[in-house]
């Protein structure tokens, strides 16, 4: 580890390391069921490592949770199709069920050549990686049993992994790409923060293996042989000099594990730091050998947008900014995160929400070209359209809100006794108004007076009488104050309508908005109505199902 100040230089030092050699059949990683990693079903996380096929031939599993070939599984990862796809197979509870997705790459592996591959999973969606470079995305849940051990190299005989292995991570949440090329050429430091399971695989000799994260996820190796490397290992620095800090929160469309913007700025919603830094930088590269000493600023100077320019062939294209934390009067350890945004040219809001596939409770469902409509009840927000505008500090007159009741009897959540709270996520740093709400709708007998959540972020209002099929409740004359709304602003309205402490709509359905200004002025910085309450309209109309 190395310790940094303003003026800090950080030099990397290299050297050959022995690395794990699996032959196939039965030469693999155990990690017996009672220190296996547990991942539940539809967690946020990201599996990573270092791969040199010796063939390319058959299925070739790395990394798999299950009883070998017996019911039930819980998932496994692996090359197929001759080095051409990426795989998942999801598992008896996961999404699809016992069903594998793949994920076609631009250009096939060859035998015999390291590649670093990554799945990082996030919101029900998994996005692939071969080398940092994003290769596509898919609608995935990966299913877990807690008995299930995990092997690393194998799953059974006729599937287990052939060549060599290394650097194998699991992390607790979905990674970007950026995130993924920013760590994949070092090793990291026992105990890094936002590890779930660490396997460098370089003992060199011995029947066990270590798990560098926190010592739980520990195992043994059967029938494996070491190989001294002279290829991989010397490009891998023994450690990494730096922590690594949670990433920047952009206000940007966000699917899986990819910021999708359409425009060439960003808005930055927040950038975590840790208590002991005062002093911050950006670089373009993901290497500390980039800081420059006199280019670190004060964190009241962290950047509120990024931009970046626009290709000319209008192409979509990929943008990562890495941020560095250091201390101005003390020696710290050097901090670290990554962001990245994709730029993607030519595509429209659309005009309404789309679900794109995967399952939602427990339905499969493809490709869905209209918003579908599910059991249980619905929240409906309609908006027109106009010009582009950022909120800081102007009252936005939210369009009527409808709230429906499930159109199947048998999926009737909204009762007597319970409450049903409407929020907005925490970080979109939004605050409902409701002295002028009113109430409409059939229901609008059935409900009683609202009240706003302390934070401001959830109106709460309790249910007097059981709602029929198909009934709604209409919300009128709400507003909005506060914020920091971006071109295209990806958030979430909630439900929870049955006063359990759940949302009941959340994860899946994201609305994407545009905020939009009816008239006068704005030049980007001057509000010139900012004194008046103005009516702001997104552009979509979104509906969120339970």
């Amino acid at each position: 580890m190395v310790l940094c100040g303003l003026g800090c230089l950080v030099v990397a030092v290299a050297r050959a390391e022995p690395v794990v050699k699996l032959e196939g059949d039965t030469s693999y990683i155990l990690i017996e069921a009672a220190e296996a990693p547990q991942l539940p079903v539809g967690e946020s996380y990201t599996l990573e490592g270092w791969f040199k096929p010796a063939t390319l031939a058959g299925t070739l599993t790395f990394y798999s949770k299950n009883t070998n070939r017996t019911q039930p599984y819980s998932h496994m990862f692996a090359i197929r199709s001759s080095g051409t796809v990426l795989s998942v197979y999801c598992g008896n509870n996961g999404t699809p069920r016992n069903g594998w997705v793949d994920v076609t790459l631009d250009q096939a592996l060859v035998a015999d050549q390291w590649y670093h591959i990554a799945f990082s999973f996030e919101s029900g969606t998994m996005s692939c990686f071969v080398d940092g470079e994003f290769q596509g995305s898919a609608a995935c849940k990966t299913g877990n049993y807690a008995e299930h051990s995990v092997k690393l190299g194998g799953y059974s005989n006729k599937y287990d992994f052939q060549g060599l292995m290394s650097e194998m991570r699991l992390w607790e949440r979905g990674r970007s790409g950026a995130e993924i090329r920013s760590m994949m050429n070092w090793r990291l430091p026992p105990n890094t923060a936002g590890l779930h399971a660490y396997w460098p695989l370089n003992e060199g000799s011995g029947t066990n293996v270590y798990d560098q994260a926190n010592n739980v996820a520990t195992g043994s190796f059967v029938n494996v042989s070491w190989e001294d490397d002279g290829e991989l290992t010397p490009a891998l620095p023994t450690v990494a000099p730096f922590y690594i800090v949670a990433p920047p929160v952009l206000a940007a469309n966000k699917v899986g594990a990819r910021y999708l913007v359409y425009t060439n700025e960003v808005a930055v919603m927040e950038v975590p730091v840790r208590e002991e830094y005062d002093r911050f930088q950006v670089t373009a590269v993901p290497s500390p050998t980039a800081i420059s000493g006199s280019a670190w600023m004060s964190l009241e100077e962290l950047p509120q947008r990024l931009n970046f320019v626009v290709p000319e062939s209008e192409s979509e294209s990929v943008h990562s900014w890495y941020f560095w934390f250091t201390n101005s009067s003390e020696s710290v350890v050097l901090g670290g995160s990554a962001v990245e945004v994709t730029y993607v040219p030519g595509i429209p809001l659309p005009p309404v929400a789309i679900f794109s596939g995967g399952s939602y409770d427990g339905a499969a469902f493809d490709e869905a070209a209209e918003p579908l409509i599910m059991p249980g009840p619905q929240i409906g927000l309609s908006w027109g359209a106009d010009r582009l505008l950022d909120v800081r500090g102007v009252v936005i007159e939210a369009e009527d809100i409808t709230i429906t009741e499930s159109l199947d009897g048998e999926y009737l959540g909204l009762i007597k006794g319970n409450s049903m709270t409407l929020g907005f996520p925490a970080q979109a740093e939004l605050s409902w108004d409701i002295t002028s709400l009113t109430y409409g709708g059939a229901a609008a007998a059935k409900v009683g007076s609202a009240v706003v959540s302390e934070d401001g972020s959830a109106i709460i209002i309790p249910l007097l009488a059981d709602f029929a099929t198909a009934e709604s409740l209409v919300l009128q004359g709400l507003k909005i104050r506060g914020g920091v709304w971006s071109p295209q602003f990806t958030s979430r309205l909630r439900l929870d309508y049955d006063s359990n402490g759940v949302w009941d709509s959340y994860d899946e359905f994201l609305m994407r908005v545009g905020m939009r200004w009816p008239g006068g002025s704005y030049d980007g910085a001057a509000f010139d109505e900012a004194a008046e309450a103005v009516k702001l309209r997104p552009m979509a109309t979104v509906i969120f199902l339970r």
